[in-house]
């Protein structure tokens, strides 16, 4: 009887051995694959800026996206000929962006309507991204283009840049459209295409030197 309980006890213990040892290979796999991760996210963060690009996470602030996917937007960097930059508000150059004076059009049937939404996070039709929030060493401005999903499986809008200083820029996107996403293809400015779709890897950048 007692060498049955002496065996029964000694089961017991190889059973919390067993678990004890299972516990720590789990938190040593858990502390492998956490490491693993870490140095992915850190390798691609330093992609982002070693390469200058942004990665493609932004979705449109037109009204026409609401509730699905919809990439409908273009980055700007703006500099001067010697590479100043001019969204910059500390920027001495006398060809600075005023913000103030710049207002977005879309036009439609060949009339130009204002894009301004006060229910918008940008109302104006466009925003400014700090260096701190894009972990990119200038300023960046980001256009919302008209998307008129409502207009067939593809569309093309164009939308009006009115820098208030006598210029103006007109851009045009391609759309293709479906019930769950709006996903700009092509942009040109002013009828010259500087993005596409199918030979860039990343969405719309482009530089503007005034």
């Amino acid at each position: 009887m007692k060498l049955a309980q002496e065996r029964g006890d000694e089961t017991k213990r190889n059973m919390r051995d067993i678990i004890f040892m299972i516990f720590l290979l789990m938190l040593s796999l858990s502390a492998c694959s956490r490491k693993e991760m870490d140095t992915a996210e850190i390798s691609d963060e330093m992609d982002l800026i070693e390469n200058d690009t942004m990665p493609s996470i932004k979705k449109s602030d037109s009204s026409d996206c609401q509730n699905y996917t919809c990439l409908a937007f273009i980055d700007l960097r703006i500099i001067d000929k010697d590479g100043n930059d001019l969204l910059d508000p500390s920027s001495t150059s006398p060809n600075k962006v005023d913000l103030s004076k710049i207002d977005i059009y879309d036009v439609r049937d060949g009339a130009e309507l204002r894009n301004y939404n006060p229910w918008s996070d940008n109302p104006r039709g466009f925003s400014i991204s700090p260096p701190e929030s894009t972990f990119l060493p200038y300023y960046l401005m980001t256009i919302y283009p008209d998307v008129r999903p409502d207009k067939g499986t593809i569309t093309t809008t164009m939308t009006l840049v009115d820098w208030g200083d006598g210029r103006r820029d007109l851009f045009k996107v391609e759309f293709y459209h479906s019930p769950t996403m709006d996903i700009q293809q092509k942009v040109w400015l002013n009828d010259t295409l500087i993005w596409d779709r199918a030979t860039s890897s990343t969405e719309p950048k482009y530089v503007m030197i005034r």
